[in-house]
């Protein structure tokens, strides 16, 4: 059996998977839903110090861009596959993220 010496490890941020689950989307409101949870998660990495400055600024905004699109009556899925797009670029080394976003991006291109 492996051992592992953890003694001295820090961990800032890490992501929780079971918190976001666009596989379960099935309409509009469940998409929103979910977008909302992705933003609470970002809130968690910002304040977790994972993401900083200005680089924090803009994935909130392009999430908050997305959720708006999301919850229009006629969402334009090119606006909102591209700000979540922007958004997973900002955060690819956030692989948890990053992830969660591109399973956004695969929801959003066949639901709208």
């Amino acid at each position: 059996m492996a051992e592992f010496n953890q003694q001295g490890q820090t961990v800032n941020y890490q992501y929780n998977a079971e918190t976001i689950n666009f596989g379960a989307v099935e309409n509009a409101q469940d998409f929103s839903r979910e977008l909302d949870n992705l933003q609470v998660e970002i809130g968690k990495a910002i304040d977790e110090k994972a993401l900083e400055g200005e680089k924090a600024i803009d994935v909130e905004m392009h999430i908050k861009k997305a959720i708006l699109q999301s919850k229009k009556t006629e969402p334009d899925k090119k606006i909102l596959v591209e700000n979540l797009t922007s958004a997973k670029d900002l955060v690819s080394g956030i692989s948890g993220l990053a992830g969660a976003i591109s399973s956004a991006i695969s929801v959003a291109a066949g639901l709208f």
